[in-house]
This record gives C-alpha cells, sequence and structure tokens, in this order.
C-alpha cells in the first residue's frame, strides 16, 4: 500500500474511527464503538494517558494489530509515551507441560462452562485420532486461526511500523527468558500499561512478576488469555502468580453476554 493512502485513512480515523478503515488498515479498532478484545487496555490509555506516568509494553507481538493501534492512538491524543514490543517474531518457543490441552480440567480452576467450551472447539476443529492423542503440538496448528504464529515477518512488521510514520515503538526481538531479564535489569523501568499476549505458561511466569514490580500506582496489565480454550498454561501461570503476589488485584471487565470473559491485573 503507497505511503499516501495510509496518510489518507489515518486522516479517516480521526474523524469517524469506522470498523472498516481499521481493517483496511490491518490493526485492532481502538475507536469508541470497538468490540475488540483489546478494547479495555486502549480504554485505559485513553482515560489515563495524562495521568500515569511509565511506557507502555506488549509482550506477543504477533502482526503488530495491537501494538500500532495504540501507539497510533497515542500520536492521535498527542501522548508522549513508549510502546515495547516484545516477541521471537519466529513463533512459539519451547512448550510447557502446562500448555498441554488436558490441563483445562477444574483441578486447576477451569470452570465446567470453559471446559466444555473447550471440548467444542476440539470437535470442531480435530480429527477424532488427535482428540484422542491430545498432542499438543499438533493440536494448537488446527485449533487456533493464527496455529503456533509462525507466519510472521520482524522485518515486514518493521515496515509497517515506518509507513506509519510511527518513532514510539521499539521491537525486542528474541526469547522471554533472554530479552525482558535483560531489558529490566539495565536500567528501573516505569510502566503505565501492558498487554500479555504471549499464550505459553513460560511467558506468562517470566512476564508477569518483571511488569507487576515496575507497574505505576493504578496500572493495567491486560492478560488476553486469562480465559482460553487453547492455552491453559496462560491461566496456570497468572494462578500461581496471583497466589505470591497479595498486592496484584484480578479483575472482570465488564464484556458483553456472549463473548468471553475478559481480565486485567492491578495494584
Amino acid at each position: 500500500m503507497k505511503d499516501y493512502i495510509y496518510e489518507d485513512l489515518i486522516s479517516s480515523l480521526k474523524k469517524n474511527e469506522k470498523d472498516f478503515i481499521y481493517a483496511a488498515l490491518e490493526i485492532a479498532n481502538s475507536g469508541p464503538n470497538s468490540y475488540s478484545p483489546y478494547r479495555f487496555w486502549f480504554n485505559d490509555f485513553k482515560e489515563n494517558h495524562n495521568k500515569r506516568c511509565g511506557d507502555v509494553y506488549e509482550f506477543g507481538v504477533y502482526k503488530g494489530d495491537s501494538l500500532i493501534s495504540i501507539a497510533l492512538l497515542a500520536k492521535n491524543l498527542n501522548s508522549k509515551k513508549h510502546f515495547w514490543g516484545f516477541d521471537t517474531f519466529s513463533g512459539f518457543p519451547k512448550l510447557s507441560e502446562e500448555d498441554d490441552l488436558k490441563n483445562f480440567s477444574e483441578r486447576n480452576g477451569f470452570s465446567k462452562d470453559q471446559i466444555n467450551d473447550v471440548h467444542l472447539l476440539m470437535k470442531l476443529r480435530l480429527s477424532k485420532k488427535e482428540i484422542e492423542n491430545n498432542k499438543v503440538n499438533s493440536s494448537l496448528i488446527k485449533l487456533g486461526k493464527s496455529g503456533i504464529f509462525k507466519d510472521t515477518s520482524f522485518e515486514k512488521l518493521l515496515e509497517k511500523i515506518q509507513l506509519f510514520s510511527l518513532d514510539n515503538i521499539t521491537l525486542v526481538k528474541g526469547e522471554f527468558r533472554k530479552t525482558i531479564f535483560k531489558h529490566f535489569s539495565q536500567k528501573k523501568r516505569k510502566i503505565f500499561s501492558a498487554n500479555i499476549d504471549c499464550d505459553l505458561y513460560e511467558g506468562y511466569k517470566t512476564c508477569l512478576p518483571l511488569v507487576f514490580n515496575n507497574l505505576e500506582n493504578g496500572g493495567f496489565i491486560n492478560l488476553d488469555e486469562y480465559y482460553s480454550l487453547k492455552y491453559p498454561g496462560a491461566k496456570i501461570a497468572t494462578d500461581e502468580f496471583l497466589k505470591q503476589n497479595k498486592k496484584a488485584r484480578l479483575i472482570k471487565n465488564n464484556t458483553s453476554e456472549y463473548e468471553f470473559d475478559r481480565y486485567y491485573i492491578s495494584n
């Protein structure tokens, strides 16, 4: 898409914020009538960008749909906040035992309704043999439309960021266990908010303590997979974190009747 077309579409967002414009730009809808799963994260930014200090973080960037959208939102609000995006940009790293689909059980704190929905999704997407074997590596490819997220490109995402003229984004490439510890050990960080969208147990286990320990008072940690039909490890890791951190508050967003529950953590 030519630069001038992007400029025209971005200009249109400031005027009417229609769904089809976001779709054309291939970014999440941050407008006032959005039903994006990231809308609660976006709304927190709109309401508090000039009240809380700190940068904005995303762990699990994929193709940049949500990161670019919130960075563009910041530009439209004349916010000077900086945005950090962490990802391997090459698909999932090694899976943990906690990521196995068999972990969707009441023993691990999952509700009967959620477990029933998991089984329904499996019946719709997987063969009988796959369900019986329950091999997470093969099953995850078919359970979700994005599979195991290998169809991404660091270079193409950089190009897209440049097309939007977004100088407020920094991408950090690599496995979280290496990049995140290095980032937070370099200097004291202040976190305004974060979106944890990394799907897997180890990602949540690594991100949550570091993000929470650097979170500004009243900060917002969006948990994209706390209610998931594909990734049990995200909830398991989050629940473990909450047991160890009594100051962390798990809060349910006000979702509509027919959508998945959405949660965030604050302090």
